[in-house]
């Protein structure tokens, strides 16, 4: 079972690798030319960005809630964690289908494809779902600064939350930086509490 110190140091690392993904990997296929969706599909670095998101959101999952359990002032509600978690899941679902089903369908039927951004269920289901997670993820962002998380880490989350929806994995890399931010804190916090304990002060 992993400790709060060794979640937070796996959240640092999934979390610094989201944003490379976001910012090294997701912009060769977000800045190639294309004029239907289908042919962004076709694009080698877009399944494999969304493979790569949605291994790296499903590994976050069960290390997310010991940022919730580092905050410096009192413990957030028991009912965020679970929260979160869902959302998470939910968004790597998206990742799943755009990263393996629908490089699946693009030799076989790549006008199912475009239908994504067209209109239709699986485009309802997907803009739900970023909806949701706009929204869980700047009351998340919230919690964590009333927390005494990071401001700037909180910050950087909820800019990246509310622009995700529109930006894709440039928002999803900002909210993966402030996360970082916030981790990186909640571990210098849990490394400097012993040297608090043996201050003279306290002896």
């Amino acid at each position: 079972m992993l400790t709060t110190r060794r979640s937070l140091v796996a959240l640092v690392a999934i979390c610094g690798a989201l944003v490379l993904n976001a910012f090294v990997l997701s912009p060769l296929w977000i800045l190639a030319p294309a004029e239907a969706f289908s042919d962004t599909v076709a694009i080698a670095a877009f399944p494999w960005s969304q493979r790569i998101s949605w291994l790296l959101l499903t590994l976050l999952i069960p290390v997310i809630p010991a940022v919730l359990r580092a905050g410096g002032r009192g413990t957030p509600p028991a009912w965020v964690g679970p929260l979160v978690q869902i959302t998470l899941a939910a968004q790597a679902a998206t990742h799943f289908v755009q990263g393996f089903v629908m490089a699946w369908l693009l030799p076989l039927a790549p006008e199912v494809i475009d239908l994504t951004t067209d209109g239709g269920a699986l485009q309802i289901a997907l803009f739900t779902i970023w909806l949701s997670f706009l929204v869980v993820n700047v009351l998340f962002a919230v919690t964590l600064w009333r927390a005494g998380h990071s401001r700037v880490g909180a910050g950087l989350m909820m800019v990246g939350a509310v622009v995700t929806p529109m930006l894709g994995p440039f928002g999803a890399g900002l909210l993966a930086l402030g996360l970082t931010v916030i981790a990186v804190g909640a571990l210098r916090s849990r490394t400097a509490a012993p040297e608090r304990v043996l201050s003279p002060t306290t002896l």
